[in-house]
C-alpha cells in the first residue's frame, strides 16, 4: 500500500498525481532522464551516416551525431542527480503496519 508523502492519502497504482493534495507523484528528472536516453539512443542515426561520408570528407553528420550524443549523456546524468537528491514522494506501507489493517 502506498501514500502520499504530503497528506498521508492512500494512493492507487498507477496514478501521476495524488487525488488528496493533487501534488506530483512522479520524482523530479525522470522525465529529462528519459530524454536523454532517447537522444543517446537517437544519435545513433548521425553517427552511422558519418561514418559512411567519412569518406567523402563531410564531417557534419559525425559531429552532429556525437554533439547529440555529448548531450544525451549529460540529460541523463543531470536527469539521474536530480531524482537521487530529491525526497520520495510517495511513501510505501507494509501490510502490517498500515493503519486501520
Amino acid at each position: 500500500m502506498a501514500s502520499c508523502a504530503s497528506c498521508g492519502h492512500k494512493l492507487d497504482d498507477g496514478i501521476t498525481r495524488c487525488p488528496g493534495c493533487g501534488n506530483s507523484l512522479s520524482r523530479p528528472g525522470v522525465f529529462m532522464e528519459v530524454v536523454g536516453w532517447v537522444l543517446t539512443v537517437i544519435s545513433s542515426i548521425p553517427l552511422i551516416i558519418g561514418g559512411k561520408t567519412l569518406e567523402q570528407q563531410e564531417y557534419i553528420p559525425i559531429v552532429t551525431g556525437g554533439a547529440m550524443l555529448v548531450l544525451g549523456v549529460l540529460l541523463v546524468i543531470a536527469g539521474k542527480s536530480r531524482s537521487s537528491g530529491a525526497e520520495n514522494p510517495v511513501r510505501e506501507q507494509d501490510a502490517e503496519s498500515a493503519p486501520g489493517a
